[in-house]
């Protein structure tokens, strides 16, 4: 880091934790396309499984927020016979399993999920 700093001094402002941030991204960058160069569909398949991994992080955290606000929409598709915290249980219960299929991420079907993304479900 000693030469990075000679070599940028006096153009530009930067403290030393931002330039090991930097340099640390750019690491990343250069690993993540050594990665990809040496098997293309390994690298693929796992940034898709990332990917899916994240997208359900994000349903589970908007869901949660459904519940917490008593969303009406969630009111909607509650059974009368259930109380609230019953189907609270079970959306958790499905969300956690992950035994559920959507289809606008669906592996198998893409111009379906393509027609829902474009219907806006």
């Amino acid at each position: 880091m000693k030469e990075i700093d000679k070599a940028m001094k006096g153009r530009f402002q930067y403290k030393d934790t931002e330039l090991k941030w930097v340099l640390q991204q750019l690491h990343r960058h250069r690993h993540e396309n050594w990665r990809i160069n040496l098997d293309p569909e390994k690298a693929k398949s796992e940034k898709k499984e990332k990917e899916s991994i994240l997208v359900e992080a994000i349903r589970q955290k908007g869901l949660t927020h459904m519940f917490n606000a008593k969303d009406n929409l969630l009111s909607k598709f509650k059974l009368s016979s259930l109380s609230w915290d019953e189907f609270n249980d079970d959306c958790e219960l499905l969300m956690n399993e992950g035994e559920f299929h959507s289809n606008e991420v669906s592996e198998t079907d893409d111009e379906l999920a393509q027609e829902e993304v474009n219907m806006n479900i």
